[in-house]
């Protein structure tokens, strides 16, 4: 518990911008816990912290944290940017860009679970920047979401998970696979 008290996810981290290098492959279940904000039990800046739990920052661009009771309450680490540092010859420093934020003052909320209450698992995370690996026709669409196959043109298609990955036939590709779709906004008719 120590080592989660006043620590701060980046934004993103936990979601757009999951990384399954830096923490795991991500295996959802099928359904999350709904989870909402009870504006009944909150902080204000430099308060105390009446009850333990999960937080929501009154501030946009940032993260939800730990608070512990008879604390006082934390700031939170706001983003105000990415940037891609580069060293004297122009070349990039990392393979992806930093975050830039600066720690701000703000009211807090608690965030409860529902009771009973489930979602799937696109509807709590949303869009993933980590797309799925590729898959061989015949098996399982691992995440629900748009799809497509270099094996035909405009193949780009909806599936949901579960759902089995058909074989293009004739193919001048080769073997079909289908690849999660960068687009994931539905088509307007």
């Amino acid at each position: 518990m120590q080592h989660s008290f006043q620590r701060a996810w980046a934004a993103g981290e936990l979601s757009s911008r999951y990384s399954a290098e830096n923490h795991g492959a991500l295996d959802p279940p099928e359904r999350w816990p709904r989870y909402r904000l009870n504006p009944s039990v909150r902080t204000e800046p430099g308060g105390i912290v009446h009850t333990s739990g999960i937080y929501l920052p009154d501030t946009d661009n940032s993260c939800a944290a730990l608070l512990i009771e008879g604390k006082n309450t934390s700031r939170a680490q706001y983003l105000i940017r990415y940037e891609d540092p580069v060293n004297e010859d122009g070349r990039k420093l990392y393979d992806s860009p930093l975050p830039v934020t600066e720690w701000r003052s703000t009211g807090w909320t608690l965030i409860e679970r529902a009771p009973g209450e489930t979602i799937p698992f696109e509807a709590w995370l949303g869009a993933v920047d980590t797309p799925p690996a590729r898959v061989p026709a015949g098996e399982p669409c691992p995440r629900s979401g748009w799809w497509h196959t270099p094996a035909r043109a405009d193949s780009r298609r909806l599936f949901k998970t579960g759902d089995t990955f058909p074989n293009i036939d004739n193919s001048d590709y080769g073997s079909t696979f289908w690849l999660w779709s960068q687009d994931q906004i539905t088509p307007q008719l």
